[in-house]
This record gives C-alpha cells, sequence and structure tokens, in this order.
C-alpha cells in the first residue's frame, strides 16, 4: 500500500497541514485507477464533477452524500490532487461556503470557481477565497448546478431552478421564464462554442441558443420525439459537431449530432444494446472522438454505426449501476463517477470516480522521477518542457526492445511530425520536437507500440 500525504487547508491564506496517511486507489493493470472514500482523501463517494487544469492539478467536486434509509448525512468539498499529494477544501479548514460541491472549472490561472447546492459560488485564486450567494450578489438562489467560463473572465451561471445568469467580473445580468424565452430554469449545462454562441441544456425543454441576443428553441422533443428530455450533456468535437445526450424515460431517447446544417439521431438500441439509455456526460478524446456515459457502460463512437462499449464493472468493487459525469483529461484518460445499487434497499448509492484509458491510465507527470512507474513494456514520459517554445524533448522507455512510432499529431488528428519510426533497444531514448513552423496551440505525442499506445499533451505557446 502506497503511502501519501493528505493536505488540509486550514485558512484562506493557503496555510497546510500535512498529515500522513496510508492511502492507495483499487488499480485494474494500467487501465483502470479507481478511488473512493476508502482508497483516497475523498470527503465523500458523490463525485459531481472532475477536471484537470492547465497547471496539469486534479480538481473534484464532491457533493453532500445522504442516505436517506439511514440517515447519515456525509458531507463532500473540494478536491485539489496534483498526482501525489491531495488536498481537501471545506467549510471548516478553508473559504469554501459549503460542502455540497455540485460544478467546478478551471479559471485559467491557476484557480478554480466552484458551485455549490447550498451556498452559492465561490472563486478560489490558490489563496484567497471570494463567495458570491443570495445575501452579497444578484443571484437569485443559492443552489447553482453548472459554471462555464467565455473567454478568461466572463462566468457563465446555470442554477438549479432559478435560470440562467452571465457575471463579467463587475455586472450581473439573469435571464428566466419569466423575462426571457428560455424555456425553462433547471439548466443542466452551457457550452460556448467557438463563436461565442451559448448552448443551453434543460430540464424538460430540450436545447437553447442565445448568441447575446437572439434565442433559439431546437425543441422539447430533440432527443426524444414526442417526449419532453432533460438534455444532460453536451460536447463539440474539433470540427464542430456538437453531441448532445438526455436521460428520459422515453425508449426512444437517443444522442443526437448536430453538424451546423443538420441533426441526426444515433440510437443505441440500433446498435444492439438492449439496456434502456440514459446518457449521463460527454465527452471528446485526444483524438477528436466522443465517449458517452450511459445508464449501463462507457460507449465510444468510432463512426456513425461502430459502436465500442466499455464496462468498467469488473475492474471496481461493486457492479456499476450508473456512469455519471465524464471528463477528459490532458493525459486522454477518461474520469467517470460512478454509481452502484445498495444491496439492502436496491437504492442508487455514490461509489467514487474512475480514471480509465484503454492504453493505460497516466497522471500528470509532476511526480519525481524517481517516483515514476516501473516500466512493463514502454512508457512515454510528459514533454519538458510543457508549454514550450520553440522546442521540447520527448523520453521513451522500454523494458525491451520493441518497433515504435513516435509522432506529433495536432487537434483536428493530423499527423505533423514523425520523431522516429523503427525498432529501438531496451532503455531511455529521447527526441526533439521543434514546433518553430507550427501554429501555436494543443498537440498530442502519440508513441504507438506492438504493446499498445500512450498519449501526451504538448502545449506550443508563441
Amino acid at each position: 500500500m502506497a503511502l501519501t500525504f493528505r493536505m488540509f487547508s486550514v485558512a484562506a491564506t493557503g496555510l497546510l497541514l500535512t498529515v500522513a496517511v496510508s492511502v492507495s486507489p483499487l488499480q485494474a493493470g494500467n487501465a483502470v485507477v479507481f478511488y473512493d472514500t476508502t482508497r483516497s482523501p475523498l470527503p465523500s463517494n458523490r463525485v459531481q464533477y472532475a477536471i484537470q487544469d492547465d497547471q496539469g492539478v486534479f480538481w473534484f467536486a464532491c457533493g453532500n452524500d445522504f442516505d436517506p434509509f439511514t440517515g447519515i448525512l456525509v458531507e463532500g468539498g473540494l478536491v485539489r490532487f496534483d498526482g501525489q499529494n491531495w488536498q481537501v477544501f471545506q467549510t471548516t479548514n478553508s473559504g469554501l461556503p459549503g460542502n455540497d460541491v455540485s460544478h467546478v472549472i478551471s479559471d485559467g490561472q491557476g484557480g478554480v470557481w466552484v458551485a455549490t447546492l447550498n451556498a452559492g459560488i465561490a472563486h478560489f485564486d490558490g489563496q484567497n477565497w471570494t463567495v458570491y450567494n443570495t445575501s452579497n450578489s444578484p443571484l437569485p438562489e443559492d443552489a447553482i448546478y453548472t459554471l462555464t467560463l467565455e473567454g478568461d473572465s466572463v462566468l457563465w451561471v446555470g442554477t438549479f431552478s432559478r435560470g440562467l445568469l452571465r457575471f463579467d467580473g463587475s455586472s450581473w445580468q439573469w435571464w428566466h421564464e419569466g423575462n426571457s424565452p428560455l424555456g425553462h430554469d433547471a439548466i443542466n449545462f452551457i457550452v460556448v462554442d467557438s463563436l461565442g454562441v451559448k448552448w443551453i441544456g434543460m430540464d424538460y425543454w430540450g436545447l437553447q441558443s442565445f448568441d447575446g441576443v437572439s434565442w433559439q428553441n431546437h425543441g422539447q422533443g430533440l432527443l426524444a420525439p414526442g417526449f419532453d428530455t432533460r438534455v444532460v450533456a453536451m460536447a463539440i468535437d474539433p470540427a464542430g459537431n456538437r453531441w448532445l445526450g438526455g436521460d428520459s424515460a422515453a425508449a426512444v431517447s437517443a444522442i443526437v449530432r448536430y453538424n451546423n446544417t443538420a441533426w441526426t439521431q444515433i440510437q443505441s438500441l440500433t446498435q444492439g444494446f438492449t439496456y434502456r439509455p440514459a446518457y449521463k456526460g460527454i465527452a471528446i478524446d485526444a483524438f477528436g472522438q466522443p465517449w458517452v456515459a450511459t445508464r449501463s457502460a462507457l460507449i465510444h463512437f468510432t463512426v456513425d454505426t461502430l459502436w465500442e462499449q466499455v464496462d468498467l464493472s469488473p475492474y471496481v468493487p461493486r457492479p456499476i449501476w450508473e456512469y455519471g459525469f465524464l471528463t477528459v483529461d490532458q493525459q486522454n484518460n477518461k474520469i467517470v463517477g460512478l454509481l452502484t445499487l445498495d444491496d439492502s434497499t436496491g437504492y442508487p448509492r455514490p461509489m467514487g470516480v474512475a480514471f480509465f484509458n484503454e492504453d493505460s491510465v497516466v497522471f500528470t507527470g509532476l511526480e519525481p522521477p524517481e517516483s515514476q512507474p516501473v516500466v512493463r513494456h514502454f512508457r512515454l514520459d510528459p514533454p519538458y518542457p510543457n508549454p514550450f517554445n520553440p522546442g521540447t524533448q520527448i523520453s521513451v522507455a522500454l523494458s525491451r526492445a520493441l518497433p515504435v512510432e513516435l509522432a506529433v499529431y495536432n487537434v483536428l488528428g493530423q499527423r505533423v511530425a514523425v520523431l522516429f519510426e523503427g525498432r529501438l533497444p531496451a532503455g531511455t531514448h529521447r527526441f526533439a520536437f521543434q514546433g518553430t513552423d507550427l501554429p501555436a496551440g494543443a498537440y498530442f505525442v502519440v508513441l504507438q507500440t506492438p504493446k499498445g499506445r500512450q498519449v501526451r499533451r504538448a502545449v506550443l505557446l508563441k
């Protein structure tokens, strides 16, 4: 069992109390890493959302976990994990205004915006907390469900039952059913596309878009014709396709793709899956392909008529009843919240969070060299420096001689450089990648071997 350190913030100034605790994730080979309250310092198993910020740090939004049959309430909180150390923020040891945390997003500057279901919004810059709630701002309620940033400074807020807000750092705007064409006041997500259009998923009213002036209603029956469907998930791929999913009791519930011209329904039931679909999360992987969290499995779209299904139940402590939120980190790990069924009551219970990678799970690359994992067959280390300008170094470690291809791809999946192609002997090998003739942005370093593949993200600055 590995020894790690659990770090608690004891003041808004960032003073830390470090306590050594023995925690170890459940790991299934290299493909799945699972965390819950018994295998990590997570304060509750109700992990509502997780992200990796621009610094490579993971943040977990943990909600309160109330068991109605026992009456036991386990408080949630905000958790920071840098690949080695855990830091837990709660109302008793930080400026977090409430422990029932529903969502977290990066501010792009090393800080985070945090939504709670009982105490409004907080911004944490790594040192100080700033809180916005019904008593000190125009927020109409303290139950906040989702957040997103437009650019670097405009915050969009989706409330649990009181509509949509925009905050630019000084002034607020509020849209709701009573003063705008907004179809429903329960907001499930807000996604901003490359043109600045806001896409808003709602409870029982489908999808709306808002360009800052005009609203467009995309229909109550968009995902399930004839039914009022909760549109709960959306992601935009590198080609600009919008992928949407709903959570409906309707057997015809579907995933929908919009390519700026036409809406296409993609029915999972026609692909041979027998369960009733409930699409809880959608994310785009490093190669621009959609992954979907459903009631019974993760589904990976390769093309419209080819679906791949992944069931993580054999690799976690209990059978999975439902897959919840879904995000993809910089190493192409899929991060997913999990629920199971209680043995005695049959009631759904949160069970924690899993990292899954079809190649192998990789964390942030913040580990010092002496703590790097043992090479089983091959390892692609994080590029250094990263971000870089104009060049970076990439290391490959092999436990035995293997034929390999080391290449770099852009966000559209186009290969922009081949660093090596051929057979390498066992040992560590270093390669240089120069971005002098490439535009600034994110690139993916891909190591392909007969034993599998690993991916690392690199950011070119200019």
